[in-house]
């Protein structure tokens, strides 16, 4: 694979990969001066014909990471949420923020323009009479740099309710600790069955 500017045609490199997934380094920031480029060559198994291929690259401050993100607020009034985005890399991109899905019938992005590494999303609540108390809206956030290049991050929203706090409610209405207060409380009455019956 050639990566310079100088169009001569490279020697062919074998490399050998063990069964499973291997991620193979094609291009290294450092090996370029370049911000932009096409990535040309031919890949292929031994004794195979090779193919053709052609990757549009370019060099970028800092990569979105996988993420969900889930946050409690309020289903009755407006507020402000700072979601952190947690990042590859230490550069900055410029981005248009955009919500698709339910959650943008409540919510808009007042973050706009460059974002630095371990930058905060800050997001703006409007419910507008849509929610009710325990009531999710899910949906995306969709970034988009200059270069047209999309990243996106599911996020769900959730009405507060007696469920959503730190009470009794909140803790039993998890799945596990539900479980485990069943567990004890049949533990429970099994002890006090063996009793009543001596």
């Amino acid at each position: 694979i050639n990566i310079s500017v100088d169009l001569t045609i490279p020697e062919p490199i074998e490399i050998e990969i063990s069964a499973g997934n291997t991620i193979i380094q094609l291009i290294r920031f450092s090996d370029t001066t370049l911000e932009m480029g096409i990535l040309n060559g031919n890949i292929g198994c031994k004794g195979k014909n090779p193919e053709n291929i052609r990757i549009d690259w370019q060099s970028i401050g800092h990569r979105i990471s996988d993420q969900e993100i889930e946050h409690v607020i309020a289903w009755d009034r407006p507020t402000t949420i700072v979601v952190p985005i947690s990042m590859i890399g230490s550069g900055s991109r410029n981005y248009d923020v955009a919500l698709e899905g339910a959650v943008s019938r409540i919510a808009s992005s007042d973050t706009q323009g460059e974002l630095i590494s371990g930058g905060d999303l800050v997001l703006t609540i409007q419910p507008d009479g849509l929610l009710t108390p325990g009531m999710y809206a899910r949906g995306e956030i969709v970034f988009q740099d200059e270069f047209s290049v999309e990243q996106r991050i599911d996020i769900t929203l959730i009405a507060e309710s007696s469920f959503t706090g730190d009470g009794a409610l909140g803790w039993i209405s998890q799945p596990s600790n539900g479980l485990l207060a069943i567990s004890i409380l049949l533990a429970f009455s099994v002890i006090i069955g063996r009793d009543s019956e001596n």
